[in-house]
């Protein structure tokens, strides 16, 4: 145990003078990827918020403004003739809508605008109101009250709990392969990296087990990982609450979100983590430097982006085959816990999973540098 304390205060020490692994764990997770996701947000929440307050100009096709649309300029509409229905009006910017009319209005709109797409439901709720207020006025007259105009109340119940946004699955996905990239850097120092500066020699010539190094190693390595995604969690976290309040509560329906499970979810995220470092610490120990280990890396990073994929794409009645797929089984459970579904039977094939994975991969390590032909490898 003392050996172990030792190898981790050795690789701790290293790690916080390494700029590269500083800026891996700390710059990227806290500044630069928050910065890169939560810009676009911030632009279209800006946006909507305009498109809320500003004054929307309808274009006009072949019609004059009728007494019912000349109520509308005083609720921040304005109007002007248009002399085609073309999309090209409103991606110039000279009108967000456009209204035509035969039997009824045709109300034409760019649906790869936010803007034109906001104010078309915005126009569309002004004139049911408008409507609303026009019938109960003519029941007023007869002595009938408005109460009619709602004969038939509806009272929405949903069967189940409305599900996590899309959004909130890329944020769970990206913690989880951030937690396993973050790591990626400690290790390649720790194993390839001593390898090149040819000080690996002198750690497994003292008093130490080489078990001991090695465990050393991957608990340096778990710390920096878990921090790193926390740190990020954070940084996502502050971000929304201060900048993004509005955003946060469409995006992330958090009213939606149980965090009964909690403790649960930070132990997947755990297994997850060091999964993925024994794997990455058993291909680290076999490369000779450490451009050949971020090499084998790689391919590792590639199959981390696959399950925010498949979860895009196929969020939706999935198979139990799922819980047998490391991170993609994460992605799902942790999904399912926050909208507080708890199933016993796949959290407990979850964790055999990784248990699995973790003994393995560890074994496979432990080989790899026990093996003087792997850790002389130069």
């Amino acid at each position: 145990m003392k050996g172990i304390i030792s190898i981790i205060k050795k690789e701790f020490l290293n790690s916080i003078r390494d700029k590269r692994i500083l800026y891996m764990s700390i710059i990227l997770p806290v500044f630069i990827y928050p910065l890169f996701l939560l810009l676009p947000l911030s632009f279209t929440n800006e946006k909507i918020n305009n498109v809320k307050e500003k004054k929307i100009i309808v274009g006009l096709f072949k019609m004059e403004p009728d007494s019912a649309l000349k109520t509308f300029e005083n609720k921040n509409y304005a109007f002007s003739s248009v002399d085609s229905v073309n999309v090209e009006f409103i991606k110039s910017g000279n009108v967000d809508i456009i209204l035509s009319k035969d039997s009824f209005y045709n109300v034409f709109y760019d649906p790869e605008d936010i803007g034109s797409q906001l104010a078309m439901e915005r126009f569309s709720k002004d004139v049911e109101t408008f409507n609303k207020e026009i019938l109960e006025g003519m029941l007023k007259k007869v002595g009938l009250s408005s109460d009619w105009i709602n004969s038939v109340n509806i009272k929405k119940i949903p069967l189940k709990k409305k599900n996590i946004s899309s959004f909130y699955i890329m944020l769970i996905a990206f913690l989880i392969m951030w937690s396993v990239i973050g790591s990626s850097a400690v290790i390649i120092e720790a194993t390839a990296g001593e390898k090149e500066r040819k000080t690996l020699e002198y750690l497994i010539a003292l008093p130490v087990s080489r078990e001991s190094i090695l465990i050393g190693k991957i608990i340096t390595t778990f710390i920096f990982g878990f921090v790193s995604s926390f740190l990020m969690f954070l940084a996502f976290s502050v971000a929304f609450k201060f900048f993004l309040p509005q955003a946060s509560k469409s995006l992330l329906y958090l009213n939606s979100v149980s965090f009964k499970y909690v403790h649960i979810i930070v132990l997947i995220i755990i297994l997850t983590m060091l999964s993925f470092d024994m794997l990455l610490t058993t291909l680290s120990i076999f490369a000779k430097s450490i451009r050949e280990a971020q090499m084998y890396m790689m391919p590792i990073s590639f199959l981390l982006i696959l399950p925010i994929i498949f979860m895009q794409m196929f969020s939706k009645d999935l198979d139990s085959w799922v819980y047998f797929v490391p991170v993609l089984n994460s992605i799902v459970e942790i999904k399912e816990l926050l909208i507080g579904r708890f199933d016993s039977h796949n959290l407990l094939v979850v964790i055999l999973v990784y248990v699995a994975f973790i003994y393995i991969f560890f074994k496979r390590a432990l080989r790899s540098f026990k093996s003087e032909k792997a850790v002389l490898r130069s």
